[in-house]
Parts: structure tokens; sequence; C-alpha cells
């Protein structure tokens, strides 16, 4: 996929967060057209917060199937509710 200006700006966030909170690590990310999927591994110094859009992994089989999701994410696009040629879209 190709970014536009906003999906540098995404990108470029993205790879600066360990810059700017050390207890942080990146794993898994993709950026889609409408929304991003990221895995953030908090140290010691992090904590979860409430957001819906959250999940713990609690196993490394969680792990693989959120990876999974996340790298077959962008192949799903065109069949996403979302996508321009899927009708209307109310936001």
């Amino acid at each position: 996929m190709r970014l536009n200006a906003a999906g540098v700006v995404v990108q470029r966030t993205w790879d600066e967060l360990p810059v700017h909170c050390p207890h942080v690590q990146l794993d898994q990310f993709v950026i889609m057209p409408n929304h991003v999927h990221g895995i953030i591994v908090l140290g010691d110094d992090g904590g979860a917060g409430g957001n819906d859009d959250e999940h713990v992994v609690r196993d490394d089989r969680d792990l693989a199937a959120i990876r999974d999701y996340i790298a077959i994410n962008p192949a799903r696009w065109l069949l996403d509710e979302n996508h321009p040629g899927n009708g209307p879209v109310d936001w």
C-alpha cells in the first residue's frame, strides 16, 4: 500500500514511539486506509488503559493470532464495509 501524507505521519509517529516512550517495544503493525493495527509491548513502567479497542495478549498463541490478523488485514480491505467501493459510509 502506498502511503499518502497522513499515512507517512502515522508511520513516522509509530516508528518514533520508543524514542518518546522508552518502556515501549513495537511489534506487528499495518496502516489501513481508514485505521491502523499495531501491537505495542509495554514494559514495567507501562500500563494498559481502558480503551475498548485494546486487547491484553495472554499467551504466545494469542500473540500469533493477533499478528496473523494484522498481517492479513490489508488483503481484506476490499471486503471492508468502510471501503469506498462498498456503498455509502456513515461517519
